[in-house]
């Protein structure tokens, strides 16, 4: 059977015929103005009920905002007619026959309307590549040496910084990330082929249940999962999108930055369309499959991690559903993976709190099931989500995003052939940690409850995080029953133990001789001896080191060694401060509070992170500390301050614990070591701290009682006048960027600084009495700097009358009013609309008091000089209001709140008063400049005359 190409008539009558069994229709026009403009090719042939997705030309416009405001008024009908119906899963429906069809014809349709608009949006908003440097002149290739090697390494680095940052981190601290190890995409195909879709031992995956398996489903655990199954609202699908993976491609080429710009109601359409009716666009099961390795690359196929990217689209409408399946779902109290909570941190406690325990025995093993994702069967998929309450429509629709689908994998940039894929759930997909808990929640219940250690009241005899599963006894033989049970259920879901990557621990406590023995014997799991943990060997589990004794100490040589790291790597000083901010230090925070604590490895922590800072922004040692963590917004460099915010969190997520519905949990938050843990974090922080905004104004405090902030509460009261600190400005050179630092910080060199705590003499430059030679004086009052001074006025003036200009503004430059005999010169008079604006600027000192009244006095003076009438007889204009302004700009980039008034009110982008912050203090830099030169030469005093010409 064939179809003709459609008419917009026809395309009407189509999705009317869909939607006309419903609450509510469309009218023609508006479906017509959706599909408009389009040319629909010839709809291929129709074969085993499926259509393929047709073939259109960009869209020459996006949807407006009426057709998209009925179209959610047809959701919304819809929804209101299914009210009245008793069932909950009425949401969902099944269909087949001719209304199949005409649902799958308008579904693909849809999803090709939304691919083409991606793409046109695409091609608009392309990123650009900007280009860092030259290679060399006349386009020869770096020189082969020392210095051309390295131009080359800080090329290589800029490039990935403008296309990846997250890669050119990884490339700073783990080396070249190319191998010397050739991989071949035809060993991996061959691989990953059979994993992906090789035979699955039918023995235990088709079997029915034991009798026992589902009475376990039966009793009083069976859920209802239908409440998550309801129309995506509009706040939804923005939040997914904005947290999602922006930059992930599925086949399909649609980012999820593309689609943010994608109107809302036309996506929240498609998806519902797709969950009414529960088909799944072929274009759904089309994957791409990247390679991630585990450790060293290897050119072993093994030795990779397949993270299954599927489209865009798809995984922002599971990441819709997976967070409210969150809220939906119970599991077992003992799985702590993907679920509300601090489980992470549950977990890990109570492993340190059964290690600890000295006078008993304790058996451990940590399993490790082979490719776990990857290789469990899709009959237990099915019966994770009928036993977890999910009706079935929704059920027949996630088994049809797995019947069928198929994937390529992506290795060294090359796409290998096609893969049918079997089995296993994509690790990529935000549905998959989800479904997995669900097919290992029996596991949990199926192991005996008499056996474990005590926890207070309770027993545990595992720890679970997703995969990742410790089962703990008092006994050799209590860890045996529990080692088999475990095999035993995941062999009946298709998956495998790894003994190698076990580990075994046991400790036997004599009670006699008031001894503990460490045990040299292995356990054997499926006729393999599984590794048996020594003294002084370490156990990783979920991130953290521990030891037969519980977690160690964080390892501060690799901490300082890191930061060594990125302190010589080829980048510019804002570069490698954003990175120890934003990349590593939220990395070794995670380590740093999960681990052992003590104070003065924090301290050191705190220590090194500020040596490495000044080594790269060259500040001097007495630079303040509080100037490093006092945060961005409040004109600090907003390093976190380890040594104290750390307690604090930490304490704050212990005592959370106490809220847990875990029972186990509940009992560890009254033992004797979770009170003396809460007690040791407490000392370390002063007690009238309740949350890091008191921390954060403790810093400022002490910032500003230093002679080196007495400007600090200025800066914290200009937030958007600090954004240059977080050092993404990729217009700001290295040398540039930290001469901008020295001045925020008052650590330029001058004589005054040098001579710290000893008097300071008479400026050497102008020789004014009582003039000490420091920062304020040099850039503010010194005469040998006067001329720069003026320049740096005028360039901040200039910048602004060009904008205004820009904008369409009638501006006049320094007019001139003659009143009583006196000249006054204003800087600007501006008209914009009815109203003149008579703006003076000025550039002065934040540490001065004159900085807050600078505007008041900028505008009386005006004001008491200048009369309306004469100011619009200038202008020509005698009905317009005269209102008098200035704009004040600190000389190290604070402007005055009344000036940020001022600067809005005339129509000055925030990016543009951003831009005039930085001129300001790249004129401050070239008046230090000026000074310099000054104090370089033979006779301070004779060079003074030559001050203008140094100031060009």
């Amino acid at each position: 059977m064939s179809a003709a190409q459609p008419s917009k008539k026809k395309v009407f009558q189509e999705f009317s015929k869909l939607v006309g069994n419903t609450a509510g229709t469309l009218k023609e026009s508006q479906v017509v103005s959706m599909l408009k403009s389009k040319r629909y090719k010839e709809v291929s042939k129709r074969t085993d009920n499926t259509v393929q997705m047709p073939a259109l030309s960009a869209p020459s416009r996006v949807p407006d905002s009426d057709l998209l405001a009925e179209l959610d008024e047809y959701i919304e009908s819809d929804m209101s007619a299914l009210k009245s119906k008793q069932s909950s899963s009425a949401y969902m429906v099944s269909i087949e026959g001719a209304i199949a069809e005409r649902v799958e014809w308008t579904v693909c349709t849809i999803y090709s309307l939304i691919i083409s608009m991606c793409k046109e949006i695409g091609k608009k908003q392309k990123i650009r590549q900007r280009i860092i440097g030259r290679v060399s002149k006349k386009g020869q290739p770096l020189r082969n040496n020392s210095k051309g090697l390295k131009r080359a390494r800080y090329l290589k680095a800029q490039r990935l910084w403008v296309k990846n940052r997250k890669a050119c981190y990884k490339l700073i601290m783990e080396g070249e990330t190319e191998s010397p190890i050739e991989l071949h995409v035809d060993e991996f195909h061959k691989f990953w082929g059979k994993a992906f879709s090789g035979e699955v031992s039918v023995s235990a995956a088709s079997e029915p249940q034991s009798d026992c398996q589902v009475e376990v489903l039966e009793t009083g655990r069976r859920q209802d999962c239908t409440s998550a199954f309801k129309p995506l609202t509009l706040s939804e699908i923005r939040t997914a999108l904005s947290k999602g993976k922006r930059k992930a491609l599925g086949l399909d080429g649609v980012a999820g930055m593309e689609l943010c710009k994608v109107p809302a109601r036309l996506l929240r359409l498609f998806f519902h369309l797709v969950m009414r009716y529960g088909y799944v666009p072929p274009a759904f099961k089309a994957n791409r499959t990247v390679l991630i390795p585990k450790g060293e690359i290897s050119a072993d196929p093994g030795a990779w991690r397949p993270i299954t990217v599927a489209s865009a689209l798809l995984r922002t409408l599971h990441s819709v559903l997976a967070k409210r399946l969150v809220k939906v779902i119970q599991f077992h109290p003992r799985q702590k993976g993907f679920v509300p909570g601090d489980g992470l941190l549950a977990n890990i406690q109570l492993l340190d709190y059964l290690l600890k325990q000295k006078q008993r025995s304790l058996y451990l093993v940590s399993l490790d099931v082979s490719k776990a994702f990857d290789s469990v069967t899709w009959t237990s998929v099915h019966n994770a989500l009928k036993a977890f309450g999910f009706p079935e429509p929704m059920i027949r629709y996630l088994m049809c995003t797995y019947d069928g689908s198929t994937t390529v994998l992506q290795v060294n940039g090359e796409m290998s052939n096609i893969i049918n894929i079997s089995k296993g759930v994509k690790q990529g997909d935000p549905l998959s940690p989800l479904i997995f808990n669900m097919i290992v929640d029996n596991l949990m219940y199926s192991l005996p409850a008499e056996v474990g250690l005590p926890v207070g009241a309770q027993k545990v005899n595992c720890l679970a995080f997703a995969d990742d599963l410790v089962l703990v006894a008092g006994s050799r033989s209590g860890l045996t029953v529990l080692v088999d049970a475990a095999n035993k259920f995941y062999q009946q879901q298709g998956l495998s133990l790894n003994p190698q990557k076990s580990i075994f621990f046991g400790k036997y406590y004599h009670g006699k001789l008031k001894t503990t023995r460490i045990l040299q014997e292995n356990i054997v799991i499926n006729g393999r001896e599984v590794p048996n943990l020594k003294r002084g060997q370490i156990l990783r589990y979920l991130g953290v080191n521990f030891a037969s004794e519980g977690k160690l100490k964080a390892q501060l040589k690799i901490f300082r060694e890191a930061l060594g790291r990125i302190a010589a790597a080829p980048l510019k000083p804002a570069q490698k401060l954003y990175f120890i901010k934003v990349h590593y230090l939220p990395k070794m925070l995670f380590y740093i509070t999960t681990g052992r604590l003590t104070r003065v490895a924090l301290e050191y922590c705190d220590f090194y992170v500020r040596r490495t800072v000044k080594q790269v922004l060259n500040l001097p040692d007495w630079t303040p500390n509080a100037f490093f963590h006092v945060p961005v917004a409040k004109g600090g460099l907003g390093l976190p301050w380890i040594s104290a915010t750390v307690p604090m969190s930490l304490r704050k997520r212990l005592l959370r614990l106490k809220e847990s519905t875990d029972k186990v949990v509940q009992e560890y938050s009254k033992t004797p070591e979770y009170e003396r843990l809460l007690q040791q974090l407490r000392r370390m922080y002063p007690r009238s701290w309740e949350s890091k905004q008191d921390a954060d104004k403790f810093l400022l405090e002490s910032w500003h009682e230093t002679s080196n902030g007495r400007d600090a509460l200025i800066f914290a009261a200009d937030k958007a006048g600090n954004h240059w600190l977080n050092g993404t400005n990729a217009k700001l050179r290295g040398e540039e960027f930290i001469r901008f630092v020295q001045l925020r910080s008052n650590t330029l060199p001058v004589l005054a600084n040098a001579l710290r705590g000893r008097p300071t003499p008479t400026c050497r430059a102008c020789g004014q009495p009582g003039e000490r030679e420091t920062l304020a004086h040099i850039l503010q009052r010194c005469a040998a700097t006067h001329t720069a001074r003026v320049r740096r006025h005028d360039e901040v003036v200039e910048r602004c009358v060009k904008e205004w200009t820009r904008l369409g503004l009638d501006v006049r430059k320094e007019p001139t009013f003659t009143v009583n005999s006196v000249t006054y010169r204003p800087d600007v008079v501006l008209i914009k609309g009815n109203s003149i604006f008579v703006i003076d600027f000025a550039v002065p000192i934040e540490t001065s008091v004159s900085f807050r009244k600078s505007y008041d006095l900028k505008v009386r003076k005006y004001e008491a000089a200048l009369h309306s009438d004469l100011v619009r007889e200038m202008c020509n204009q005698p009905n317009y209001v005269v209102r008098f302004r200035a704009l004040i700009i600190g000389a190290k980039g604070a402007m005055e709140g009344k000036s940020i008034q001022t600067a809005e009110l005339t129509n000055l982008s925030r990016t543009f008063q951003s831009y005039l912050r930085e001129t300001a203090m790249r004129g401050s830099i070239k008046i230090w400049k000026q000074y310099r030169k000054i104090m370089n030469s033979s006779n301070p005093r004779v060079a003074l005359s030559d001050a203008p010409s140094l100031a060009e």
